[in-house]
């Protein structure tokens, strides 16, 4: 779980940057794909970076959804600013316990969750500049709406 001080603000940050498939294990894939295929029919809907929208995916295989996972934005975060498996008793381990502490959560994503207002505490002079560029360079091709409260010092 999270480190002490930490509160969710249910931003979703960390799901539209934190590409899951290299971090879940076997039996979660499994157990995901089960679901998908129940609730979803095989039908995800993703954000595609390359092309600057969102595209549905099929999957048919617990492999095709892990491919799927190592390639795009997770695509359990639903309109609401929750995720989709969060009381399926399904949500991933990794992201269950995202982040590991308030560095990990600032520099990973931004995370606001932290700050006891609300709002990460903001870089002043280069070290705003070079983190910004960072971030851009890092998370090129992402949707716009993520970044939209990234702005230097």
């Amino acid at each position: 779980m999270p480190g002490e001080g930490f509160r969710c603000r249910q931003c979703g940050d960390c799901c539209n940057m934190l590409y899951v498939g290299e971090l879940l294990e076997d039996h979660e894939f499994q157990d995901i794909f089960k679901w998908v295929m129940k609730h979803k029919q095989g039908r995800l809907e993703v954000y595609d970076p390359d092309k600057s929208r969102y595209v549905n995916k099929v999957v048919s295989s617990p492999i095709e959804l892990q491919q799927l996972l190592w390639h795009y934005p997770c695509p359990f975060f639903i309109d609401d600013r929750k995720c989709d498996l969060h009381d399926t008793g399904l949500k991933p381990i990794v992201c269950q316990k995202f982040p590991v502490d308030e560095e990990h959560a600032l520099l990973f994503c931004g995370c606001p969750g932290y700050d006891k207002e609300g709002e990460c505490d903001e870089l002043e002079g280069e070290d705003s500049k070079e983190y910004i560029a960072t971030l851009r360079e890092v998370f090129r091709g992402y949707p716009p709406h993520l970044f939209k409260d990234i702005k230097a010092a």
